[in-house]
């Protein structure tokens, strides 16, 4: 999952704040308050300096680091400087962990109870909807999806 939030995030910002009050930045940027700023997640995520091949996806990415670091981290709501979807630090989103979690239920309900398959002839992922800093899937592309044989009835 956060393999597919980093090739695919929901948005190619994030940390959007409003100062609230005026700051000089190192360089000599004056930023007043009241300016919104922000930060380009999908730029320092899918940067090939911070990550191995960022246009490939490899579901595996984050596990691999988490055996070679022999920490726990890398996880999917791990924060960390160059992984900024839930943010990074004191201000990261605290429902992380509850977002995570209600997604892997829903995601143990759709693998356990039914099947999907790519339309004959459709072998590639379709590319996303870019609309102004915003990602979504491509509603024009369609799937076939079927509840399991043996499945049990929806709840």
């Amino acid at each position: 999952m956060r393999e597919s939030q980093q090739t695919s995030p929901p948005s190619y910002i994030s940390l959007k704040r409003i100062m609230q009050q005026s700051y000089t930045l190192e360089d000599g940027t004056h930023l007043p308050r009241g300016t919104y700023v922000c930060i380009p997640t999908y730029p320092i995520e899918n940067n090939p300096t911070i990550t191995d091949n960022p246009e490939a996806f490899d579901g595996l990415r984050s596990y691999k680091k988490r055996q070679d670091d022999h920490e726990v981290q890398h996880q999917f709501t791990s924060t960390e400087p160059s992984v900024l979807s839930f943010g990074h630090g004191k201000t990261a989103c605290p429902g992380r962990f509850f977002a995570v979690l209600a997604l892997k239920a829903v995601f143990v309900k759709l693998l356990t109870e039914y099947e999907f398959k790519h339309i004959p002839g459709n072998l590639q992922r379709p590319e996303n909807i870019h609309a102004h800093e915003f990602l979504f899937p491509n509603r024009k592309n369609t799937i076939l999806v079927r509840r399991r044989i043996g499945a049990k009835a929806p709840f």
